[in-house]
């Protein structure tokens, strides 16, 4: 049901622009919206691929310093240590009475 401009502009102003847009065919009209999807998401995109790569580096450069400060200082790592095969360190096992080692 086409629309009647008539009833919203008195003077018939947009009657003309509204008979040739809706001319076009729908083709146009996707890829009208596929256009202005792209201008509003790819900026976006942009944005978070930015923040990811920012992230990333910031997390390799912070894991240097700290190596370079441990190297520094001559402190191992805490990954680096083998005072327990399972990774505990200062744990007190309690076994049950019924079990002797």
């Amino acid at each position: 049901m086409p629309i009647d401009f008539g009833q919203f502009d008195r003077s018939g102003r947009f009657t003309g622009i509204y008979r040739r847009v809706s001319a076009k065919p729908g083709w146009v009209w996707r890829g009208t919206l596929a256009v202005g999807i792209l201008l509003f998401v790819a900026p976006l995109l942009l944005l978070a691929m930015a923040a990811l790569l920012a992230m990333g580096l910031t997390y390799m450069v912070l894991s240097l310093i700290a190596e370079l400060g441990n190297l520094l200082t001559g402190r191992e790592s805490n990954r680096d240590r083998d005072d327990q095969p399972d990774g505990r360190e200062n744990v007190r096992v309690i076994r049950p009475e019924d079990e002797s080692p």
